[in-house]
């Protein structure tokens, strides 16, 4: 009986097992063999050439002082300042806004509604219309953005948000447009936790005397830290793989090559390689792949090692 049993879960699973195979596993182990084949060539290929293995593709990206490696090492620094600057300040803000939603009852079903509603808009559509409010007369007949028209209303200077020649705005502008658009799906699992937290916690700290701060840092926080590690964990992964709101934010770069590209992401060189007719640059962009994998899952495991002491199952 129990046999049978396992041959049913095994026919259910087929087809999504299927799929994944297709999809997933073969692009992945595909990917893999490309990163290593020197002077891979898409048209080539069809027509039954071979390439000798080896690393070319690796130095080609990672020398700093070729066209390909200073483009990486730019996109690279890019997507670094992005984890960075987005990942724990959106999951605080998130904890902190989710703390403050699960303390309050009246209305709160339609303040959970409001803050949800970024998380189901389309990503593009959000950022053109933060390039709307950014927006800067760094072009003719452009016109200038609502927030730089406050600025001026107040006897500021404009800023050149999205043009490329204020770098730090422009990070600046990325980092705001990641921090708020995460910020609803990191708040439902973090409310969604909070709720299911014993309530005979907070009473005995409430009959103790203890101060809110306190019972935030020593009780609420322990009993929802594995949902703060999948978040902070899910958060990394996501910001390295950061590419649609740069494309939005900034439409006239697309994925050109050379200085105009100033806010060009991992995602975004990998996409360049397989852009159009390159048929010749495939390899790089498995390459590049790969790199970013590993650089995934340094800073996953680093996060899983962090998680075994501070997180409380």
């Amino acid at each position: 009986m129990e046999v049978k049993n396992q041959w049913k879960g095994w026919a259910y699973l087929g087809p999504a097992l299927a799929v994944l195979a297709v999809f997933t596993i073969y692009p992945i182990f595909r990917t893999i063999i490309l990163a290593f084949q020197e002077g891979y060539n898409q048209l080539e290929a069809v027509g039954g050439e071979t390439f000798p293995w080896g690393f070319n593709n690796f130095v080609t990206i990672l020398n700093p002082n070729g066209l390909y490696g200073e483009l990486f090492y730019r996109a690279l620094k890019n997507t670094s300042l992005i984890v960075i600057l987005t990942v724990i300040p959106s999951t605080f803000l998130a904890l902190l806004i989710a703390v403050a939603l699960n303390s309050i009852k009246p209305l709160q079903k339609i303040l959970q509604t409001i803050y949800f509603l970024p998380y189901i808009t389309n990503t593009l559509a959000i950022a053109a219309v933060f390039a709307i409010i950014f927006q800067s007369s760094g072009q003719a007949g452009a016109s200038v953005g609502i927030l730089n028209n406050i600025i001026t209303a107040c006897g500021g200077e404009p800023v050149d948000w999205l043009n490329g020649t204020n770098y730090a705005a422009s990070i600046a502008v990325v980092c705001i447009y990641d921090i708020w658009a995460g910020l609803p799906f990191k708040i439902l699992i973090l409310l969604g936790a909070l709720q299911s937290v014993n309530k005979q916690c907070y009473e005995a700290a409430k009959i103790d005397g203890t101060p809110k701060r306190r019972v935030l840092t020593r009780i609420t926080i322990p009993l929802i830290s594995p949902m703060l590690s999948y978040l902070i964990i899910t958060g990394f992964i996501g910001a390295f793989k950061e590419y649609t709101s740069i494309i939005g934010l900034f439409p006239a770069q697309g994925n050109k090559m050379g200085e105009g590209n100033f806010m060009i992401t991992i995602v975004g060189l990998i996409y360049h390689f397989i852009d159009g007719d390159k048929a010749s640059e495939f390899g790089m962009a498995s390459a590049a792949s790969l790199v970013l994998l590993i650089i995934i899952m340094i800073f996953t495991a680093i996060n899983m090692l962090v998680s075994k002491k501070k997180v409380h199952y």
